[in-house]
């Protein structure tokens, strides 16, 4: 009886656009080190004036731009997150018909708990890698690039502030970054 008292369950509805959003903030808030990201930025800024240098040469003596195909992939690689939440929406369309698209995410002392039509996913806390509060998602990561979001919607004030206090005590505070609690 105590044990379902200190559970905390949140059911909500998928909404493609909210899981392409919860998709994007995924994404945005991996972890990865700044070092990576920055040289990453360097190098593709870099591929793309040796591009641009070398399309503007063949142009220029008359002759079809080489590095054409290079021009359009580096164009293109901002898309690439948006595709990938696209075709996960797709796949979770699938997995879980219409009439069958409710989420439940549970918290307790012991772990989070995903549960949808085709299955469950229980995570104890020692396995979560990060814990990410934005403006409209609570992200678990359960590795460094991959999370399952909880709609801050489906929660009410208190709650919210529950699921703080929680995480905080649960999850080392090196990979917790929420918003400041007001009642903290």
């Amino acid at each position: 009886m105590e044990d379902k008292e200190r559970r905390r369950t949140f059911p909500f509805e998928y909404d493609r656009a909210e899981y392409l959003r919860a998709n994007r903030a995924i994404h945005r808030h991996a972890i990865g080190s700044r070092w990576m990201r920055r040289s990453v930025g360097v190098g593709l800024v870099l591929f793309g004036v040796f591009v641009v240098v070398n399309m503007a040469a063949d142009v220029q003596r008359g002759r079809f731009p080489a590095m054409l195909p290079g021009f359009v992939v580096l164009v293109a690689l901002p898309f690439i997150p948006v595709l990938n939440g696209l075709a996960a929406a797709r796949q979770w369309e699938k997995l879980n018909p219409s009439g069958h698209r409710t989420i439940t995410i549970e918290l307790d002392e012991d772990g989070f708990r995903s549960a949808t039509y085709v299955g469950a996913l229980e995570i104890r806390w020692a396995a979560v890698k990060q814990v990410v509060e934005t403006s409209e998602f609570l992200l678990v990561y359960v590795t460094e690039r991959f999370g399952y979001y909880l709609p801050i919607r489906a929660l009410s004030a208190l709650d919210l502030s529950r699921v703080r206090q929680l995480v905080r005590s649960r999850v080392d505070q090196r990979r917790v970054h929420l918003v400041k609690d007001a009642a903290a």
